[in-house]
């Protein structure tokens, strides 16, 4: 360790009392900001982690401004994702310091760093919860620049299960003169290997960091947990790494795509690592609809042969030895231990004759189970021209989707909109209505400027319908 880091580190604060309020009781590690400790309020006796910045730091007026401006908007976030920040303040000797929630866990990079391989479900599940605080933080215009595995730190949740918690969330990022975490000295652009394009300079003259970098840097967290630890460009330098980043062609990109992850993942790693991000998955709450339907096909066990899935969509079917994947509409039997088929018998030269039919209980010839599986997977006449559900989404079946599980609606705008479900709380787009009835919902959008917008839109049990708002603008 060099004399000059050493220096600027500040002395041990353990035994002390901060502000008259915090009895610091342990160090917990340091960074490039400043010490980080555990604490005590004397008053309240509650645990929390503070974070005493370097004393350098309060004579630079820029870091100053920014801290101050940005821990007001985290102050205000109150997510059981995001770790809540609780006060900051200066002491008397010009530092600065801040206070959160203490979290006792473990980061996802030192589980992997012990060799931890996650599943795809888990990761769909502790990156969604990471979507549902970061889609909070965004309708409150805070982007946060710089996830990585170090800063989501898994815990365990009221009931025992274990849960995922953003950390450092609208604080002033680490700033040290280089190193792994940062791109050089004083840039505060992110975690080399997670920083997005834009973070890295591909950004067009006036324009600024949206909630769309922080799609691409979540999206390299999933791909990360997903390979055991492998990210698609080198990160030993930030030379190195901006060069891939940026001038590194696309297809190689796709390449260890491809290598290191499973196949249900690489579309939806493609398009959250898209370099241009018009051409990336939009928001947060897209990203993690999309973490959902990747990780479904290892849960639910259907088939992910596009062909095949192409085929019961349209109706397709293969006159021969080809089996055609029945898709149960309305009540069934219980069904059998594996999918039900239907061999399609090669044509004779006289056709035998037909059997009765049963008026209750119509036969169900290949023609008729491909129609009734396309008018069952046919969105409502309301929501057609606004719904953007991939082609390949299938109804699930009964042996997935129990009677009465709840639907969700995910809903986007091409310009935000102020947007409510069968007249109940008022949310801004993007926003994912959980936990709805299956069925027909009235959808309510509205902003001023803009004509309101009124649909109704179907819901099925165990499936997420997607939604997309054109607002109009109202003409003077």
């Amino acid at each position: 360790m060099l004399m000059d880091e050493v220096k600027s580190r500040p002395a041990s604060l353990v035994g002390t009392l901060v502000d008259g309020k915090y009895r610091i009781e342990a160090h917990l590690g340091d960074g490039g900001m400043g010490s980080v400790y555990r604490a005590c309020h004397v008053s309240l006796g509650a645990a929390r982690a503070i974070k005493v910045m370097r004393r350098e730091l309060a004579e630079d007026a820029d870091f100053v401004a920014r801290f101050q401006k940005e821990a007001r908007l985290a102050a205000r976030l109150r997510h059981p994702h995001l770790v809540a920040l609780y006060d900051f303040a200066q002491q008397a000797d010009g530092t600065w310091y801040s206070v959160s929630e203490l979290v006792v866990g473990e980061t996802i990079a030192a589980r992997v760093a012990k060799g931890t391989r996650f599943d795809g479900e888990t990761v769909a599940r502790w990156l969604g919860q990471i979507a549902d605080g970061l889609a909070l933080a965004h309708r409150e215009g805070i982007v946060h620049r710089d996830l990585s595995p170090d800063n989501i730190i898994v815990t365990h949740g009221e009931d025992g299960a274990e849960i995922a918690k953003l950390l450092d969330f609208g604080i002033a990022k680490e700033i040290s003169g280089g190193g792994e975490g940062t791109t050089g000295a004083g840039l505060l652009l992110g975690k080399v290997g997670y920083a997005s394009p834009e973070q890295m300079g591909l950004l067009p003259k006036g324009d600024a960091i949206d909630p769309r970098t922080d799609v691409f840097s979540l999206t390299a967290v999933a791909y990360f947990m997903l390979s055991g630890g492998k990210l698609p460009w080198p990160r030993e330098t930030p030379r190195a790494y901006i060069h891939d980043l940026l001038v590194r062609p696309e297809e190689e990109i796709r390449t260890a795509i491809e290598r290191d992850v499973p196949p249900e993942w690489r579309r939806a790693l493609e398009a959250g690592l898209a370099r241009r991000r018009d051409d990336r998955t939009p928001t947060v709450v897209a990203l993690k609809d999309a973490f959902i339907d990747a990780a479904r096909p290892a849960k639910t066990a259907r088939p992910t042969s596009a062909a095949v899935r192409a085929g019961i969509v349209a109706g397709a079917v293969a006159i021969g030895a080809a089996a055609l994947l029945l898709v149960p509409v309305g009540p069934q039997p219980a069904p059998p231990t594996s999918a039900p088929s239907l061999s399609v018998p090669a044509p004779t030269a006289e056709p035998a004759s037909p059997a009765p039919v049963d008026a209750q209980n119509p036969p169900r010839t290949p023609e008729a189970v491909a129609t009734k599986a396309r008018a069952a997977s046919a969105p409502t006449a309301a929501a057609a021209a606004t719904t953007d559900a991939p082609p390949s989404a299938m109804p699930p079946t009964e042996s997935t989707v129990a009677a009465g599980a709840p639907a969700s609606l995910s809903i986007t705008a091409d310009s935000w909109m102020l947007v409510s479900v069968d007249g109940g709380a008022v949310e801004q787009t993007p926003f994912r209505f959980e936990r709805l009835a299956p069925g027909r919902h009235v959808v309510e959008a509205r902003r001023e400027g803009y004509k309101d917008i009124r649909l109704e839109v179907e819901t099925r049990a165990g499936q997420t319908q997607r939604l997309t708002l054109t607002p109009e603008r109202v003409t003077p």
